[in-house]
């Protein structure tokens, strides 16, 4: 399975902004990982729910 890499053309050149959305890509990459990997449907979950959790508050800032 490919993973999402950042890179520079993705900056939005908000420091704390971009450091979110690198944090994001990490979060879908652990989802890639865990699927690739075979992980349990529980640890896969709690990644993906760390994800939501993060992705809602990363949007509610950028809102601001």
């Amino acid at each position: 399975m490919k993973y999402v890499k950042w890179n520079d053309a993705l900056k939005v050149n908000n420091p704390d902004i971009d450091k979110q959305h690198q944090k994001l890509f990490k979060l879908i990459n652990e989802v890639y990982k865990a699927i690739d990997e075979n992980k349990s449907n529980e640890t896969t979950k709690t990644t993906i729910d760390e994800m939501e959790n993060y992705i809602n508050t990363h949007f509610t800032l950028e809102e601001t």
